[in-house]
């Protein structure tokens, strides 16, 4: 008699060929566990995962952190509510003096003989503001409030862009 060998193929259609009818006996089994090759095991091709590439709880990947720093630049109108000039004195001595304050961060500034300025805001907002046209002796009010740390803002005689820093 002669033997020969038998691939895996082989050896599980003759199983399955010899299991009982209803497909429950252990050649059944036996056959499934040969014939099923195992997946590839290909982790030393891939990148191993980081904490910002896997993705969070519930499949969603990971949000990049919000920005904790913004510019901010105010652009004072050319005249105050009420039509006058914000100083008085000669052509550059007519525009305002701009103290711009945010109160949650302490961040401030202040400067001279312009309508705009800008001031760099460390946080993540809402940022409230006070800005001020700084005299001699009489500071005159421009605007004060709260903005979002993102986009256009108006407070009073001044428009606010709030852009994250670069």
């Amino acid at each position: 008699m002669r033997h020969r060998k038998c691939s895996a193929a082989m050896l599980a259609l003759l199983l399955v060929v010899a299991a009982p009818a209803s497909g429950a006996g252990p050649a059944f089994r036996l056959a499934q566990t040969e014939t099923s090759a195992p997946p590839p095991d290909d982790r030393e091709s891939r990148p191993a995962a980081t904490e910002s590439s896997r993705p969070a709880p519930g499949g969603t990947p990971p949000r990049p952190p919000a920005p904790t720093c913004f510019d901010v630049t105010v652009t004072v109108d050319e005249r105050k509510r009420n039509g006058s000039v914000w100083d008085l004195g000669g052509a550059g001595a007519r525009q305002p003096d701009p103290r711009i304050s945010e109160s949650s961060t302490g961040a401030s500034t202040r400067c001279k003989d312009t309508h705009v300025c800008t001031l760099r805001v460390p946080g993540r907002g809402p940022f409230s503001f006070v800005i001020t046209d700084m005299d001699l002796s009489n500071h005159d009010p421009i605007g004060q409030g709260t903005c979002r740390a993102d986009g256009p803002c108006r407070l009073g005689s001044a428009s606010l862009s709030i852009r994250t820093c670069r």
